[in-house]
């Protein structure tokens, strides 16, 4: 297991009261996954994580595809968002870690 992973399943492992964390601040991002972009966020349950970004980063994100999900938006993160989280009960994250 990577660090990254590691540190996802750490995140996920605290979840006790949510059913997902949504990370939005890009230091954390990159602290929980290794992506290096200027526009994502991160949503991580215990079922699925998954990483959300533009299509400017479709090439950019292929080595992560080994470790969590993508989701390239080719519009609006909030479609994106509802897809990932899909009506659960999500911390969101905009802080430091």
């Amino acid at each position: 297991m990577s660090e990254h992973q590691q540190r996802l399943a750490r995140a996920v492992a605290a979840l006790t009261d949510t059913d997902a964390l949504v990370v939005t601040n890009l230091g954390n991002v990159r602290y929980l996954t290794g992506y290096t972009g200027s526009n994502g966020i991160v949503v991580a349950s215990t079922n699925r994580t998954v990483l959300i970004t533009d299509f400017r980063y479709q090439d950019a994100v292929e080595p992560l595809r080994a470790v969590l999900d993508v989701e390239i938006s080719r519009s609006r993160y909030c479609r994106s968002y509802d897809r990932a989280v899909g009506g659960i009960r999500a911390w969101l994250l905009h802080d430091w870690l």
